[in-house]
């Protein structure tokens, strides 16, 4: 589901800070402003926020002032991220945000307020924060006619805590003997003049033990294939890919190394997308029957192939009849399915900015039993995984209910969360909730890295994410969704820049992940999403085409070499970069796990010799002469080395300069390569110490 787009480069974009410009309440609504200086000057530009399902609405501009503005009404007291979006391409943060997101989106972050309603600002923790120690809480009340201290009220799960009011901020201290686990604080209180502000609240984690984790071992060594199945292949002539279309390119998807394939939403939906859902149990008639489906997953298993299922229960579609029970009807059975927020019914939580996307009550039983059953009757049909939609979205309780009782049916039934968003928030979702996340901690820094050249990020997210990630969760490597550019959109068409990240994925642990039509080049930019939820075209898959050759290559690269399947964690260390010469070259060393097992265990002595190097050029400029230097370990020995993924005739060198190891004379303009060490003859290799 969309959550944010962003993009990289926003260099040179002049931004003013003005804490007039910052969001305030009007009594016609929320007001956005938008200053420019520098050039180029923008044409339009438009907000962008979780209360517009991320999609562009146009701003106004004041030409005597300079100034862009615009409305927008929102319920008082809810927290929202946005951004601003020029000329319908270049996403930038608000330089006047009251805050942002602590990751690499820098979403502006911001609680909506009532006109003329006292409000809270500066608030810690922020939602769905992780606390590895317990701090103090802190709230900042605003209010133009004081705060009445008598009117404060501060719960947390429900149960009202001691404070303290220091001027204007509110401070919580934790309790020592406070149990980990997910907390919900809830703020309530009244300006002098007896007006109420709108309830606040937020969530965080308090989790201050190291997390085990136990996933299933066939996902660690995939690589998935991400399906649109409407727009994927047709084979009734209606014009809408279908089930029976998916299962006659099942040899194809295999083709490509694939032995993961994800099935984008296809229960029925009104809109082609399938993310809003009218019937969870059942299967939209126009891509196929429930039999079809039955026979794609047989044919799948039987080609060792596993299916996983998008499963969309944060929000159903305004048509499900359950909410057009509930919906004007307060008395009805469903009526506490839904969030909604006047008694009447008339109004309600959505997904972002989408009205016809209302949000799943999971803090009410029967709602919440529903949810799981739906999972567990396509489990039991014979799906191998879900992909869960917007992940952040329902509580955490529900995510640690729904892997208790599938993993009682099937322990290897795969749990994949979406959930964009740094390192820090990600955490919590491994602790009894998912077996693996979509990777955008490292999403951002590798296309840094081959777009600007930044190693430093890149280098940091790999041990950010080694030492934050409990050891067995599962990562998702992608370079594109249904959610993002394509890549060749991404790397202004240069085919040398994708290989370069193609490369890097599928030489890094993790599961690297294809969305269909990647890999034949095709292309396309959001917004709008249909932008790169194209129809597959099946006329540019030709033994010609160098991407999708560079595709199969890359999977029997990682299928022959289990160097480059090898885990990077706290227990087991397999990335090692090594130094350049120059600062246009990036390098690292990959090496098979150890046949040694246990916490620390060291490879042996033969194995310290069976590593892979990976040399990227992240310039457009040869390099000449680019030498690497290896501070540790017996690589400098005499050493068979080949090339195992460029085809051109130079074969590497074999001779070294002590520590120092030259293999090329010149890594031309966006050079990629991966040389294999292989175990040195008996003759050469030193004795065993």
């Amino acid at each position: 589901m969309l959550i944010f787009h962003w993009f990289v480069g926003q260099r040179g974009i002049a931004q003013v800070k003005d804490q007039s410009l910052a969001p305030f309440s009007t009594k016609d609504g929320m007001r956005f402003s938008y200053k420019h200086q520098g050039t180029p000057v923008p044409k339009r530009v438009a907000l962008a926020g979780d209360f517009t399902g991320w999609q562009l609405y146009r701003m106004k501009l004041d030409s005597s002032t300079g100034i862009w503005s615009a409305l927008f009404k929102l319920g008082a007291g809810e927290t929202h991220f946005y951004k601003f979006v020029l000329d319908d391409t270049i996403w930038v943060t608000d330089p006047n945000a009251p805050d942002f997101t602590k990751d690499d989106n820098r979403n502006g972050i911001f609680i909506s307020e009532e006109f003329g309603k006292p409000y809270v600002q500066n608030i810690f923790p922020p939602k769905n924060y992780l606390m590895k120690s317990l701090r103090p809480l802190s709230v900042r009340l605003k209010s133009d006619f004081g705060i009445k201290p008598n009117s404060l009220s501060v719960t947390l799960n429900d149960k009202p805590q001691a404070f303290q009011l220091k001027a204007d901020t509110l401070l919580l201290n934790l309790k020592p003997d406070l149990l980990d686990g997910e907390y919900f604080l809830r703020v309530t209180f009244q300006n002098e003049k007896g007006v109420s502000a709108s309830p606040f609240e937020t969530n965080f984690i308090l989790d201050r033990t190291e997390t085990q984790l136990t996933t299933p071992v066939f996902f660690k060594n995939a690589v998935m294939y991400e399906v649109f199945v409407r727009r994927f292949h047709d084979t009734n002539g209606d014009g809408i890919g279908d089930l029976n279309g998916v299962t006659q390119k099942l040899d194809y998807i295999r083709s490509l190394g694939a032995t993961v394939l994800w099935l984008m939403p296809i229960h029925p939906s009104p809109f082609a997308h399938g993310y809003s859902v009218t019937n969870y149990f059942d299967v939209d008639p126009k891509v196929g029957s429930k039999a079809d489906f039955k026979t794609l997953l047989d044919e799948a298993h039987k080609r060792g192939m596993k299916v996983i299922l998008d499963y969309v229960i944060n929000h159903t579609d305004s048509t499900h009849e359950y909410f057009q029970s509930a919906y004007k009807n307060p008395y009805s059975p469903y009526s506490k399915w839904f969030q909604f927020t006047e008694t009447d019914n008339a109004n309600w939580k959505h997904f972002g900015g989408s009205r016809y996307m209302p949000k799943i009550n999971f803090f009410h039983e029967p709602a919440e039993d529903w949810a799981i059953e739906v999972a567990k009757y396509w489990l039991k049909f014979g799906v191998d995984g879900f992909r869960c939609d917007a992940a952040k979205e329902p509580p955490h309780k529900f995510w640690k209910r729904l892997r208790k009782e599938l993993k009682t049916i099937n322990p290897d039934v795969l749990l994949l969360g979406e959930i964009w968003d740094n390192a820090n928030f990600i955490i919590p979702y491994f602790r009894d909730e998912f077996d693996m996340v979509y990777d955008y901690p490292l999403f951002y820094p590798l296309i840094d890295l081959v777009q600007n050249g930044n190693q430093t990020r890149f280098k940091a997210a790999i041990e950010e994410i080694k030492n934050s990630f409990p050891t067995n969760a599962l990562l998702t490597r992608f370079l594109s969704n249904h959610d993002n550019n394509r890549p060749l959109a991404v790397f202004d068409n240069d085919t040398a820049k994708v290989k370069q990240a193609l490369t890097i994925l599928w030489t890094l642990h993790g599961t690297p992940m294809i969305y269909y039509g990647d890999e034949i080049g095709m292309n396309g930019k959001i917004p709008p999403d249909d932008n790169v939820r194209q129809k597959m075209k099946w006329e540019s898959v030709d033994s010609l085409n160098s991407i999708l050759k560079f595709y199969k290559k890359l999977s029997m690269l990682r299928e022959t070499y289990p160097h480059f399947r090898s885990e990077h964690n706290k227990d087991s260390s397999s990335v090692q970069f090594v130094k350049t010469s120059s600062p246009n070259v990036i390098a690292y060393l990959r090496r098979p796990e150890s046949s040694r097992v246990g916490k620390g265990a060291r490879p042996s002595f033969e194995e310290q010799y069976r590593w892979a190097l990976v040399i990227v050029n992240v310039s457009d400029k040869d390099v000449e002469k680019c030498e690497f230097t290896f501070d540790s370990g017996p690589l400098s020995a005499a050493l068979q080395v080949k090339e195992v993924l460029s085809d051109t005739p130079e074969k590497p060198k074999t001779k070294w300069r002590g520590s120092k190891y030259q293999p090329f004379e010149r890594l031309k303009r966006r050079d990629v390569r991966v040389l294999i060490f292989e175990e040195p003859t008996a003759k050469s290799m030193p004795k065993k110490p």
